[in-house]
């Protein structure tokens, strides 16, 4: 439960970067790239899913 709270608060954390650097087309890039690979890390932890 701890570490469902704790990614979500990650991706809280990448929507406020996210915001702050939004006028920056590459930053913005690199923070989504990087927002959805945790993304789908969460989805296959959460499920049992092994996609590495």
């Amino acid at each position: 439960m701890q570490s469902i709270i704790l990614k979500a608060n990650l991706l809280i954390l990448f929507k406020i970067i996210y915001s702050i650097f939004e006028r920056n087309y590459f930053l913005q890039l690199l923070v989504r790239n990087l927002e959805n690979h945790l993304n789908d890390i969460i989805t296959c932890r959460d499920f049992g899913l092994s996609r590495f």
